[in-house]
């Protein structure tokens, strides 16, 4: 299963997102400095440095709750997936380990780097289905 991630772009909240395989969206890179990662809530992609992805957690859940208030359509539609799949794999990971009593994943994401001072955006449309997402942005 896809790591869960909070992904933050200029202009945005750190956005509840998933890390992808380029391949799946008909993509190939050889930039190891980012990572592909697919936005809850608005179905768009986008290639982000490492700096600006955080591992979702049990805390950051918690706080996202809270932060979901007030703020658009797009966003609680992606909060609210993101937790849906995040508790959907905690019951998966104690029904495998068969301890219901397992503590969540610490949410360590492999791979971190500094961060880059440059944040270039590109946003690329695509036709919109259930396989592509609406845009491909580049951070």
């Amino acid at each position: 299963m896809a790591d869960l991630v909070l992904a933050k772009m200029k202009g945005f909240p750190a956005w509840p997102a998933e890390v992808t395989e380029p391949e799946k969206w008909g993509y190939t890179t050889s930039d190891r400095k980012k990572v592909l990662v697919y936005f809850y809530g608005t179905k768009q992609i986008a290639f982000c440095n490492y700096a600006e992805i955080e591992a979702f957690t049990e805390e950051k859940k918690k706080s996202l709750l809270v932060k979901r208030q007030g703020k658009g359509a797009d966003f609680v539609r992606a909060v609210d997936e993101i937790i849906d799949i995040y508790e959907k794999k905690q019951s998966l990971t104690e029904v495998i380990s068969g301890d219901e009593d397992s503590k969540p994943n610490n949410g360590d994401f492999v791979g971190s780097r500094s961060k880059s001072s440059t944040n270039n955006t590109e946003i690329i449309s695509h036709e919109n289905n259930n396989l592509q997402p609406d845009t491909l942005c580049v951070c």
